[in-house]
């Protein structure tokens, strides 16, 4: 029984004895589909290395660095997440995916400013899109602005479906942001 290794472009094929045949060119959608894969799975390591042998094929492919960049960012690698995702913005400066991806990427390296520059882009771009009102709400609670986290809350709960899987934390999290406001503003008398 065969197997392939799948690590990056130029992986080892093992034949039947497990004796290695050479090296393997993947395809660029064979990286891609491992790496959708893996993401699926929650293995974003797997998935990072894929995405980035794909990259090698199709640097001016944005939505590798998307991806990628959103793998690292689910390690906790925001730093190399923040490198993908300008990378991406400057193949494709029109989407509000990408500064709000960024934004995240921001708020997970403690740049609370710089992602609500990228948040508030992305909605500015993205009409429909609840997400960057989100997470500028979340950014605005960190530094204590929670007229903003309110606002932003209530926007994005907007636009979220009725069955939406995210909008009971949302509700909760507007509950205490607005606690928090009402307790800054009865403390300031």
């Amino acid at each position: 029984m065969g197997a392939v290794l799948l690590a990056a472009v130029g992986a080892a094929t093992l034949g039947v004895a497990g004796i290695p045949r050479g090296p393997v060119s993947l395809s660029k959608e064979e990286l891609v589909r491992a790496g959708m894969s893996r993401l699926k799975t929650q293995d974003l390591a797997g998935a990072a290395t894929s995405f980035g042998a794909a990259i090698e094929l199709d640097p001016r492919d944005w939505t590798l660095w998307n991806e990628r960049g959103k793998a690292r960012a689910g390690l906790s690698d925001y730093a190399a997440a923040l490198g993908d995702f300008d990378r991406a913005i400057s193949l494709n400066p029109a989407s509000a995916e990408l500064y709000n991806n960024r934004g995240g990427a921001k708020l997970g390296l403690g740049d609370r400013r710089g992602a609500i520059e990228d948040f508030s882009r992305s909605a500015g771009m993205g009409l429909g899109y609840a997400a960057p009102r989100l997470n500028r709400a979340q950014a605005r609670a960190e530094l204590g602005d929670w007229a903003g986290a309110v606002s932003d809350y209530e926007n994005g709960l907007a636009l979220l479906g009725p069955s939406d899987r995210m909008r009971p934390e949302v509700l909760r999290r507007l509950k205490a942001a607005k606690e928090r406001l009402a307790y800054a503003a009865s403390a300031s008398y």
